[in-house]
């Protein structure tokens, strides 16, 4: 499902929500048969070199996004289920009570939106993985582990649009060591995936690729294409700023852009801004560059603003200086416009990135923000810079809202002194 503004009619509040949480059927919905899920899953008999989800467990129950925050009655989404399993498995060995994953008063009662998204935010050590490579990542980081004498390490995954879990283990075994890989997609809530190889066989870990757990399905919903790349995020240890581990290959993807504006990685924006190669790219190649959107079409930049990372789009005003494109597209990419349906009454809503800055009080992102529109405002004539300013969003009611209502609602004073 595309991605959803949560809003309170009384208090406006718009976040996107890229998180895929409708791909296989909750247990208590409509079944498909099977889950609509493919051989891809089932036990393979002969070996465990090759994922397979366990009998004992349901493949088939989804609880991602049917339940709610008690707190603040937000939905419990994808993100947030993906950082409590990676908690648990941390702060266990590896061990994974699903007691605590199989019905809704269960996800309801252990996980907190506002602490799941404090983790989000969080700095970690980032890996940038091309979606045929990563097995070569896994198998880098199991000799990290061995180096290190860890035994067990969960790392978040996030695809353009989906948060997923990697967890591993290296088991000791009489006939020698075990590397085991769990893989867990909250949208299979109540299980993982499992493969594992021995020592002597460990380098078919670097064989591994993302097609390997996911069926056509769930790699398009997951925007898990050939050519796409991903992030793997560990946070077991505290980082006061990201650091990236693992650069990606191209680094003028349109989606290593995005995760970028998302994390706040200032470093990879400013290396693609100071790489000369920027300069051979050309019209459509360059606006794709820097929409950076996501496969609901989100801009990276909207993301950014949501997120509050003003080093970011700073750098990111780099990239724009050295677009060359016509006034129409610059405009576009800067208000960030967001298009989205709203699952509570499927009416088409809009929301702009400006407008996230200010209702979330993003005081030196909207700051930033508005030294971009100045340094592009001699291409812009006067009612597209009013446009841009007012940034006027449409609620699942139809009403236009300019983005300082959004501060001035929530009482963020500083953030309506940076609009200013």
């Amino acid at each position: 499902m595309p991605g959803t503004i949560s809003f309170s009619p009384r208090s406006i509040y718009f976040h996107i929500t890229t998180d895929k949480y409708n791909t296989s059927p909750a247990k208590d919905n409509p079944p498909v048969e099977d889950g609509g899920i493919s051989n891809i899953f089932s036990v393979n008999i002969l070996t465990k070199e090759e994922p397979y989800f366990s009998v004992k467990r349901d493949k088939c129950l989804n609880l991602n996004g049917q339940v709610n925050d008690t707190i603040s009655s937000i939905p419990i989404y994808c993100r947030h289920i993906a950082l409590f399993w990676m908690a648990c498995f941390n702060e266990s060995g590896g061990r994974i009570d699903y007691q605590q994953f199989t019905s809704r008063d269960a996800i309801g009662s252990h996980i907190s939106v506002e602490e799941s998204e404090r983790v989000y935010q969080s700095p970690g050590a980032i890996h940038f993985v091309e979606n045929e490579n990563w097995g070569s990542a896994i198998f880098d980081i199991f000799n990290e582990m061995k180096n290190h004498g860890d035994k067990f390490k969960a790392l978040e995954v996030n695809t353009a649009n989906h948060s997923l879990v990697l967890g591993l283990k290296i088991k000791n075994k009489p006939n020698g060591d075990m590397c085991v890989i769990y893989l867990y997609d909250p949208n299979h809530t109540a299980t993982h995936q499992r493969v594992e190889y021995s020592i002597i066989n460990q380098n078919k870990i670097k064989k591994l690729k993302a097609n390997d757990f996911f069926d056509e399905k769930h790699k398009k919903s997951y925007g898990l294409v050939s050519d796409g790349v991903s992030i793997f995020i560990d946070r077991h240890k505290p980082m006061s700023i990201s650091s990236i581990i693992r650069y990606p290959n191209n680094l003028f993807h349109p989606k290593v852009i995005h995760h970028a504006m998302s994390m706040g990685l200032t470093e990879i924006i400013l290396k693609v801004a100071e790489d000369m190669q920027i300069l051979k790219l050309m019209g459509d190649e360059m606006e794709s560059l820097l929409a950076a959107r996501n496969n609901d079409g989100y801009y990276g930049l909207a993301i950014a603003l949501q997120n509050g990372h003003a080093d970011t789009i700073q750098a990111y005003g780099e990239l724009i200086k050295k677009a060359e494109l016509n006034p129409d597209k610059i405009a576009d990419i800067l208000q960030a416009k967001v298009k989205i349906k709203l699952k509570e009454e499927l009416k088409e809503a809009y929301v702009f990135g400006l407008s996230l800055a200010l209702q979330n009080g993003h005081a030196h992102a909207i700051r930033v923000y508005g030294e971009l529109l100045n340094a592009n405002s001699a291409v812009f004539d006067h009612d597209k810079l009013v446009e841009l300013l007012a940034a006027h969003s449409v609620d699942g009611a139809g009403h236009r809202l300019p983005a300082l209502y959004l501060a001035l609602q929530h009482g963020y004073a500083d953030a309506v002194l940076a609009y200013g």
